[in-house]
């Protein structure tokens, strides 16, 4: 080991103080290189931000104390989802959202009529938590086409439900 795990609290830290104080210093620092005026983006939904900041800070805790205790396979993995989510977030693709829709269609099926935009990002951490064990089954990446969501998402959790 490097005995460099402590670089991992420079984000956790900052992912801590954007969940807690809504202060994100990463973020404050990022603005100095817009092109445009802050004001002239469109802005992302901050509770969709929570969620994915909620998982980012997640792993990168499991991937200290991983280090930490010497469990370095487990620290690699959990740090290297971390950057690769944030690789393809630059590249165009929400990890964090695609989870909320697949998770956010599960629940529509269950609760029979319950629609997209209702449904919680607590909700939605409060059912991954309940049903941890059956959380990889709901990100199988078979494509199915969902009208209602108006695009193409990955689909494999509408087996047992009746869309009429």
């Amino acid at each position: 080991m490097t005995h460099q795990e402590w670089l991992l609290l420079f984000p956790l830290i900052s992912g801590l103080l954007g969940l807690l104080f809504h202060f994100h210093p990463v973020m404050r620092a990022a603005k100095f290189f817009l092109r445009k005026e802050p004001s002239e983006y469109i802005p992302e939904d901050d509770a969709q931000q929570q969620f994915n900041q909620t998982i980012a800070v997640i792993c990168l805790s499991i991937g200290y104390v991983s280090f930490l205790a010497g469990w370095t396979k487990i620290a690699y993995v959990f740090t290297l989802l971390v950057a690769l989510a944030a690789f393809v977030a630059i590249l165009g693709f929400c990890i964090g959202c695609f989870i909320v829709k697949k998770i956010q269609a599960k629940l529509d099926c269950l609760n029979k009529g319950e629609s997209y935009i209702n449904i919680h990002v607590k909700e939605v951490l409060a059912y991954i938590i309940r049903n941890v064990h059956h959380t990889w089954e709901l990100l199988v990446f078979e494509h199915q086409n969902i009208p209602e969501a108006g695009i193409q998402i990955p689909g494999g959790i509408f087996e047992s439900c009746d869309r009429d």
